[in-house]
């Protein structure tokens, strides 16, 4: 648009005279309608461009015991129908608690079975789900919940970033745990190490062996267990490896 019909549209709209008669158009009851739709379509569109928050599922959170949800299963045992999506959602929310299903686990295979069973038990006292299901239950929240740790490794881990700045990042990325944050840390280095064939710096060794233990030296898992091994084999190798030079 040139500026000389720009200034012509702006002459056009201040001067013209508003008395209720019409004069123009843009007076008529249908323009004036066409322009408030127009803005309420602007709003609902930017509306939808916000970025979407997590789903907490609150309403189904508060459901009161005596109304439990009932969801149908087809002949493979798979839920389906009208509250299909609402389960699968509510799953998620409970995949992606870190307090039910922690991060710092590392493998689903190693869920402690108190915790399976806690998560089991929320999702029951909201849907109405017989036992024979929870196999196919259980396993829609063991994918959810990978996916889960994949997105907090893609959106909050940089491998060029080194340990000790990861697990000082504040806030916790995605509502994690200290704890949590600094075994996952502690883990993608790990296996990063393993994966580019390259021993890790005496340095790193005595922040991973440090980091691999809780408070009081109890190990956190079988995979911090696994961890601790190789790296005592490393420590081991670059002491015969000093020995041999000095």
């Amino acid at each position: 648009m040139s500026s000389k019909t720009s200034e012509n549209m702006q002459w056009h709209f201040k001067k013209r005279v508003s008395d209720g008669n019409l004069r123009h158009p843009a007076d008529s009851r249908a323009w004036k309608e066409f322009d408030e739709y127009e803005n309420e379509i602007m709003s609902s569109s930017q509306a939808q461009k916000r970025k979407r928050g997590k789903t907490i599922m609150r309403d189904i959170h508060a459901l009161h015991p005596d109304h439990m949800l009932v969801v149908k299963f087809n002949e493979r045992g798979q839920p389906y129908g009208d509250l299909q999506p609402t389960l699968a959602n509510f799953i998620g929310t409970i995949a992606r608690n870190g307090v039910v299903l922690p991060l710092s686990f590392l493998d689903w295979r190693k869920m402690p079975t108190n915790r399976l069973n806690d998560a089991w038990k929320r999702v029951t006292a909201r849907f109405c789900i017989s036992n024979c299901h929870r196999r196919v239950i259980m396993q829609m929240m063991g994918a959810t919940w990978r996916r889960w740790r994949t997105k907090v490794k893609a959106t909050s881990y940089d491998s060029n970033t080194p340990l000790e700045e990861l697990v000082a990042i504040q806030p916790i990325p995605h509502g994690l745990t200290l704890q949590t944050w600094e075994v996952l840390c502690n883990y993608w280095k790990s296996t990063e190490s393993q994966e580019n064939g390259r021993k890790p710096s005496r340095i790193e060794i005595q922040q991973l062996s440090r980091r691999s233990r809780k408070k009081g030296g109890a190990l956190i898992d079988d995979e911090a267990i696994r961890i601790e091994v190789a790296i005592e084999g490393w420590s081991k190798c670059l002491l015969a490896l000093e020995a041999n030079v000095f």
